[in-house]
């Protein structure tokens, strides 16, 4: 298409695949949901090795899309997992959402600023939610609303949410809000990264990975407790202690 092209250092906003043999490793569409932004290196940091996706973004512009081949030499050869067997070509997938001016990268900053702050503010919203439910549930006031599974997962389903419910395997956009049961003390949260992760149910530990399959892919919420066994654990990982019992609140993104 028409347009200013792709040049050195310039920041685009791109939806990319990438392909080893039939294996597709890495996409912004699956692994996201969205396009990313980057800056290909400058001049001469480019002129230092030829990068195959670099190379070839530089013929496009805005609109445009592009498959584009780089054979695999013996210093991209190391970088392989064994899994993946022999893989004599990387194939990039690629569509160029736009080509960021200054102007455009400054509107998207202050965008992203804006919703950070608004997911920041929420931190404290829902680390108060937690911290009335875990009073809650020490004074034995939940009641009915507290649930329990065969394996030993409690929970209290906040919000059910729409669409179709949460399965092993499913990517979904994810915030969550971890304590403590012990002493409330909030170990991790996604809300102060600014942003959702995406999680694929069935790769992080047992008691989480059942919590999200009990509501709804859009706008689920529920809050879980986690008996160590369904977590980290005797053993513990970083700052869970060994045999720590968890809270943890996790909601699903509604678009």
């Amino acid at each position: 298409k028409k347009g200013p092209r792709i040049t050195y250092g310039s920041s685009v906003l791109i939806h990319a695949h990438t392909w080893l043999n039939d294996s597709l490793v890495q996409s912004s569409r699956r692994d996201f949901g969205e396009a990313r932004e980057f800056t290909l290196p400058d001049s001469i940091a480019m002129s230092q090795r030829t990068v195959a996706i670099f190379d070839g973004l530089r013929l496009l512009t805005t609109g445009d899309s592009a498959t584009i081949l780089q054979t695999v030499d013996s210093m991209l050869a190391k970088q392989i997992p064994p899994e993946f067997g022999v893989v004599k070509v990387i194939r990039y997938e690629v569509k160029v959402m736009d080509v960021l001016t200054p102007e455009k990268k400054a509107t998207r900053e202050k965008q992203a600023e804006a919703k950070r702050k608004k997911v920041q503010a929420k931190e404290a919203k829902v680390g108060k939610t937690v911290e009335k439910y875990l009073a809650d549930y020490n004074a034995g006031k939940l009641k009915k609303k507290l649930k329990k599974t065969d394996s030993g997962l409690e929970y209290v389903i906040i919000k059910q949410g729409k669409g179709a419910r949460v399965k092993e395997g499913d990517k979904v956009a994810t915030h969550y809000y971890g304590v403590l049961k012990s002493d409330g003390v909030m170990f991790d949260n996604s809300y102060s990264r600014g942003e959702s992760i995406k999680f694929e149910v069935g790769s992080l530990i047992p008691g989480f990975n059942e919590g999200m399959t009990l509501v709804n892919e859009k706008g689920g919420v529920t809050i879980l407790f986690i008996p160590f066994s369904l977590g980290y654990g005797v053993d513990g990982s970083g700052p869970i202690p060994p045999s720590a019992d968890l809270v943890f609140y996790i909601s699903f993104e509604e678009n």
